[in-house]
């Protein structure tokens, strides 16, 4: 992950490296080749994702130049987003553990 965080932006069509990319704070393209990766971008309502069978690359440069333009802004909004992510998990962890005594 510290790897990711040094990037300004990143392209994955993996889950964890999109959830990954989300959770340091780095903006990124997802191509949604499962419905984890789309799962995840919808959770996130995050709007710079394509499909699998759909990859143009004049698309993917419209979406990475909408991003540069807007870096800090887009951080900005994972960062929000990454401690929503840690919050909820905290609450699954805690019905893990009621499960797990009851």
């Amino acid at each position: 992950m510290s790897r990711i965080g040094c990037c300004r932006v990143t392209l994955s069509m993996r889950y964890h490296f999109c959830l990954f990319s989300a959770l340091q704070g780095v903006p990124f393209i997802a191509i949604n080749r499962s419905g984890k990766v789309e799962d995840l971008v919808t959770d996130l309502e995050w709007p710079y994702a394509c499909p699998l069978h759909g990859v143009r690359a004049p698309a993917l440069a419209d979406m990475l130049a909408e991003i540069l333009e807007t870096v800090e802004t887009r951080r900005s909004r994972l960062g929000d987003v990454a401690a929503r992510m840690r919050g909820r998990s905290l609450t699954n962890d805690a019905a893990l553990d009621w499960a797990l005594r009851g």
